[in-house]
C-alpha cells in the first residue's frame, strides 16, 4: 500500500487549521482581559484571565457562539476545498483549450502547404511560434505523428485527384510528386497501405 506524500500531510494540516481557527480564537478570546479583547490590533495574552473563561464557558449564549464558529470553520473549510479543485481543473481545461487550438493551427498549416516538399516540423513550429518539440508533442497526444498526419494529407489529395476525370491523363508520377513526395515507389508503397489498392488500381476502377 502507497504510503501518502508529504504534500498530503500539508494539505490535510492546512485544511485543519483553516476549520480548527475559529475554535481557537473563542479560547484564546475567553483569557483575555476585557480592556484587551477589542483592542487594535489584537494583542496576545498577556494576563491570562480565568474570569472571562469561566463566563464564556458556562454563560448564556456559548451555544449560540459555538454554532456560529462551527459554520464559519466548516463553511471556509468547504469552500477552500471547493475553490482549490475548480481553480486546478480550470488551468487544466484552458492548458487543454490552447494545446488544442495549437494542433488545429498546425494541422491546418500542413493541409494548406503539404505538397511543399520542404515543408517539415520546424516550418510549421515557426509558424505557431513555437519549439519543434512542442508540435511533435502535441500530435503525440493525439497518437500519431507529424510525419505521419502529413504523409496521410499527401496520399488523401493523391486519391483525390486519381478518382476525378479531369486528371486522367495525368501520370501517376506527376500526381505523386505534385502533392509532395519525392519517392515514386515509396509513393506507390504508403498508398497501397493506405487504401490497399495500387495507384494505377485505383484510377482503373473509377474508370470503368
Amino acid at each position: 500500500m502507497r504510503r501518502p506524500s508529504l504534500m498530503f500531510w500539508l494539505i490535510l494540516v492546512l485544511i485543519a487549521a483553516v476549520a480548527l481557527f475559529p475554535y481557537l480564537w473563542i479560547v484564546l478570546t475567553s483569557f483575555k482581559a476585557r480592556s484587551d479583547i477589542l483592542t487594535t490590533p489584537p494583542v496576545w495574552i498577556h494576563d491570562p484571565n480565568w474570569i472571562n473563561y469561566q463566563s464564556m464557558l458556562f454563560g448564556r449564549g456559548f451555544d449560540k457562539y459555538l454554532l456560529n464558529s462551527a459554520i464559519i470553520g466548516i463553511s471556509s473549510t468547504l469552500l477552500a476545498l471547493t475553490v482549490g479543485p475548480t481553480s486546478d481543473f480550470a488551468d487544466a481545461a484552458r492548458t487543454r483549450g490552447l494545446k488544442a487550438a495549437r494542433l488545429k493551427l498546425a494541422k491546418s498549416f500542413i493541409v494548406a502547404h503539404s505538397h511543399r516538399r520542404d515543408i517539415s516540423i520546424s516550418t510549421v513550429a515557426a509558424s505557431l511560434n513555437v519549439t519543434p518539440r512542442y508540435v511533435q508533442r502535441l500530435f503525440e497526444a493525439e497518437g500519431t505523428t507529424f510525419s505521419e498526419f502529413l504523409i496521410g494529407q499527401r496520399l488523401t489529395r493523391a486519391h483525390r485527384l486519381l478518382c476525378e476525370p479531369n486528371s486522367s491523363h495525368t501520370a501517376i508520377s506527376t500526381i505523386a510528386y505534385d502533392v509532395g513526395f519525392g519517392d515514386l515507389s515509396y509513393f506507390n508503397r504508403r498508398f497501397r497501405r493506405q487504401y490497399g489498392n495500387t495507384p494505377r488500381e485505383v484510377r482503373g476502377e473509377k474508370a470503368e
